[in-house]
């Protein structure tokens, strides 16, 4: 049987069109605009805040000057933003210091309310008229050729992603239901096949994700739909709630579920990491004890990289058992030479 462990990053979900990291920071530091003009989304977003809220604290205040003192905090939260994001900072990084936590609960709930409308964008686009999609090569050149192999288990899958969007549940699933025409041997008799093939694969949300979707959790107030809209704060706050800020420390996760990971990525006969960012603690995450990637192997781990000359440079050598291509991801997964399970 072989193994491979597929681990997406920011950079695979910005090529997708999805705001992620440092982008992420910038879109709501532009909504959020001036005292003189908020954007109708940034309007929609503030409004959300302020109804959650509204039960918690300053009850005793009349609406208008309660809402006046909300914008007025709001828009102190903008200056430290963007002079944050002007050094490359991502918006995670930004409200995990202590400096930023006044910020801290409406910077998550402008996380959800983003990641949310990032999946609605993406519900109404053609998948396949997104430029640089690695995903639809993923999906046409890969997974469909090794269906059979993942659900006979001569190839085990694992996705593990740092993004919060569910973009790898929803359009795997979809893809392996168009395709199913027939139930397949292998998998659950039933009406949902492309669950039980999906719940193969293993998609593990380091940080968490926005929700379960429909098809994974039927509950009332327990799933968001792909493509919901972002102008519901039951979906918002219930995201709110799911997600942990990337980088936090790893006592605030299942410990279960990293050790689980670590010895998925150790036992693999390939890693490949797409869009990923090299944050040390998302490292130790996926590898335990990150000095022995600084030693030369038989580079079973295969990395998409992209940035400046320096950059790229300092991770080369940094991490000498990586095998790194200046490539995006697209044109890295497209490239059979580079990107297989075979």
């Amino acid at each position: 049987m072989k193994k491979v462990v597929i681990v997406t990053g920011a950079g695979s979900s910005c090529e997708l069109g999805v705001d992620g990291g440092i982008s992420l920071l910038m879109r709501i530091a532009d909504d959020i605009g001036d005292s003189a003009r908020f954007n109708s989304e940034a309007l929609d977003l503030i409004n959300q805040f302020l109804s959650r809220e509204k039960s918690k604290r300053l009850n005793n205040l009349p609406d208008i000057v309660r809402r006046k003192i909300y914008f007025e905090n709001i828009l102190r939260f903008k200056d430290p933003l963007v002079n944050w994001g002007k050094n490359g900072n991502s918006i995670d990084s930004f409200l995990r210091n202590e400096t930023n936590a006044p910020f801290r609960e409406f910077g998550q709930f402008a996380i959800s309310y983003f990641m949310i409308g990032a999946e609605d964008w993406l519900m109404r686009q053609n998948l396949y008229g997104i430029k640089s999609n690695w995903l639809k090569n993923f999906l046409e050149l890969h997974l469909e050729n090794n269906m059979s192999r993942i659900i006979s288990g001569e190839l085990e899958l694992q996705l593990i992603t740092f993004n919060y969007e569910r973009i790898l549940e929803h359009f795997i699933y979809n893809f392996v239901r168009h395709k199913m025409q027939n139930p397949l041997k292998g998998l659950e008799n039933g009406n949902d096949q492309a669950n039980d093939f999906i719940t193969r694969l293993n998609i593990q949300h380091i940080y968490g994700k926005i929700a379960d979707l429909e098809w994974q959790n039927s509950a009332e107030k327990k799933h968001v739909r792909f493509g919901e809209r972002n102008d519901n704060m039951l979906y918002t706050s219930l995201a709110m709630g799911n997600i942990r800020l990337i980088g936090e420390p790893l006592g605030r996760i299942d410990e279960d579920k990293i050790s689980c990971i670590r010895k998925s990525v150790q036992s693999a006969d390939k890693v490949y990491l797409l869009g990923f960012g090299y944050d040390e603690s998302n490292l130790n995450i996926l590898f335990g004890d990150i000095s022995n990637l600084s030693k030369p192997s038989k580079q079973k781990i295969v990395s998409t990289v992209w940035g400046d000359k320096e950059f790229i440079y300092d991770l080369t050598k940094r991490y000498a058992s990586i095998a790194f291509h200046e490539r995006r991801c697209s044109e890295f997964v497209g490239d059979k030479a580079v990107f297989n399970l075979d």
